[in-house]
């Protein structure tokens, strides 16, 4: 406390407001007077730290509180005690690359879930959590797995000359755009005399054994380096593009490439399909052609998305782009 300073105070007897050096001073110096009282000698100065500095009026003194001071005493040593948490490290992101390794490692957990689990979704999540891979890449190869594990149970029984005679038939329809009414498998066994059944498990075993090697993002790329070539560039035939697209990819074949060209312009199967209004075709259009400007297809099949976006059946998606690309068909 500085020497001389007086404090504020108000008389108990008078209530009147006085100076008084003593801060705990219950009288006015007339009170005090009156009632005898003596008056208290005023405390020695304590010199205060020079970082302190000097105010002109104390805190009022506040009697400490049991509960609060064992309650603030209790959260400092709650505080004190926990221990600080470690900063997470960031995992990585799940692979999007399939190798070999993971082929199998995938192969091996789908056939050790596939009798517990029923449902695909859960599947394909359980072993994408387990592998910390990417869903999309467990659901494609455990497609490609069912592919191969459907087409090994059917068998063509057609001996070598006959099936060489059936795929040199239906390569020659492809090659030439020839779609019999009837379809192309009919065709060739109403020619050749032979099962129809036999017929197109040979053509199956065939399409399995050429296109089973694509990925969904290979014929991705395929399709959108066909509309490229026929939107930038007037002077190829339709014949000869399988073998320029199947050039610059580098990943494909030319039976390959035709094969899939071949199959996006297949409508021989949607003739019964009702066709959609004017305005709704043109904005299918337009979403297809949004698709081919993207680098990489939708998780799930485009006319699946697209039939969920505008709220119409997939085969309606299917026939609406089929026809789209049949117009757009170089000669």
């Amino acid at each position: 406390m500085s020497p001389g300073m007086k404090f504020r105070r108000s008389c108990n007897s008078c209530n009147t407001t006085f100076f008084a050096e003593d801060r705990k001073a219950p009288y006015c110096p007339k009170c005090a007077k009156k009632k005898a009282a003596v008056p208290i000698e005023a405390p020695k100065p304590i010199n205060k730290p020079s970082s302190f500095p000097a105010t002109n009026q104390d805190k009022p003194f506040v009697k400490p509180n049991s509960t609060s001071t064992t309650k603030q005493s209790f959260s400092v040593q709650k505080k004190f005690i926990k221990p600080k948490s470690k900063p997470r490290l960031a995992r990585q992101p799940k692979t999007g690359i399939l190798t070999d390794e993971l082929r199998e490692k995938i192969i091996a957990a789908y056939h050790q879930y596939k009798i517990t689990i029923d449902s695909p979704k859960k599947l394909h999540s359980q072993i994408s959590q387990e592998l910390w891979v990417k869903p999309k890449l467990v659901a494609d190869t455990i497609t490609q797995l069912r592919k191969q594990e459907k087409a090994s149970q059917e068998h063509c029984s057609l001996s070598e000359k006959d099936r060489e005679r059936v795929l040199e038939l239906y390569l020659k329809l492809i090659n030439e755009n020839i779609r019999p009414v009837e379809g192309r498998r009919n065709h060739i066994a109403n020619q050749l005399s032979l099962p129809h059944q036999e017929v197109i498990l040979a053509v199956r075993e065939w399409s399995n054994q050429i296109m089973g090697q694509l990925s969904r993002e290979q014929l991705f790329l395929i399709e959108k380096e066909y509309w490229d070539i026929i939107t930038n560039e007037n002077n190829h035939r339709f014949s000869d593009l399988p073998k320029v697209i199947s050039e610059r990819l580098k990943f494909a074949s030319h039976q390959q490439v035709f094969r899939w060209l071949d199959q996006l312009h297949d409508n021989t199967k949607l003739i019964k399909v009702p066709d959609l209004p004017l305005e709704q075709q043109q904005q299918l259009i337009e979403a297809y052609q949004q698709y081919l400007s993207q680098s990489t297809p939708p998780e799930k099949a485009l006319h699946t998305t697209l039939s969920k976006v505008f709220g119409v059946k997939p085969l309606q998606v299917h026939k609406t782009l089929c026809d789209y690309r049949c117009q757009k068909k170089p000669s």
